[in-house]
């Protein structure tokens, strides 16, 4: 081999070493790559950006929010993304809760509160069912609906779609369950099957 050569080959190592890594890995790699495959998996965060950190928390099309009890940091966060309307579905004394409490906070963060206490299955009636749907047709703009679970909220809004939206007991119920519907299904079932003795369903 020539001295040139054996020159020229040197100066290939040298500037390879000086980029780090050999000519093959300086062609194929880019110092970029690493950094935006560790991004892209936390990038576009949607679901992360829009949860508010209710217990059992659930969404229901674009506006309504469901869930258990928020606490400050909650309501604050919602306030934040949007929510215009906190409807609490809690009794007064129901473990220590008390709606002028969260009124006071709710309005100070600049949310209209709404009170409709459900007193578990009892509380199962057309007359809640209409209230919810009053409050929300009310509502301008995103709505948090709770109760201490979310159980209630899920067994009201899945009364509202049978008495309001007209949808059949099935389409109701299943509403109910995306809502947050648990343990209360028995009592919203049998309420639609004694609406249904009387009437047409």
């Amino acid at each position: 081999m020539s001295s040139a050569v054996r020159i020229s080959t040197l100066l290939l190592l040298v500037a390879a070493i000086g980029c780090g890594g050999t000519p093959a890995e300086t062609e194929t790699s880019s110092p970029a790559a690493p950094d935006t495959e560790t991004e892209a998996p936390t990038a576009p965060a949607e679901p992360e950006a829009s949860a508010l950190g209710l217990p059992n928390e659930r969404r229901v099309g674009e506006t309504l929010i469901t869930g258990g009890q928020p606490d400050e940091a909650t309501l604050r966060r919602a306030r934040e993304r949007g929510v215009t309307t906190v409807i609490s579905l809690r009794a007064d004394g129901e473990s220590g809760y008390e709606a002028a409490a969260e009124r006071a906070l709710v309005e100070e963060l600049g949310m209209r509160f709404v009170s409709i206490p459900v007193a578990g299955a009892e509380g199962m009636t057309e007359d809640n069912a209409r209230a919810l749907d009053e409050a929300l047709a009310a509502a301008d703009g995103p709505a948090v609906v709770h109760c201490a679970s979310g159980n209630r909220v899920g067994a009201l809004v899945a009364l509202r779609a049978f008495h309001v939206e007209q949808r059949s007991s099935d389409q109701a119920l299943a509403l109910g369950r995306q809502a947050g519907l648990t343990s209360l299904e028995g009592a919203v079932r049998a309420h639609f099957e004694a609406w249904c003795e009387t009437r047409e369903c």
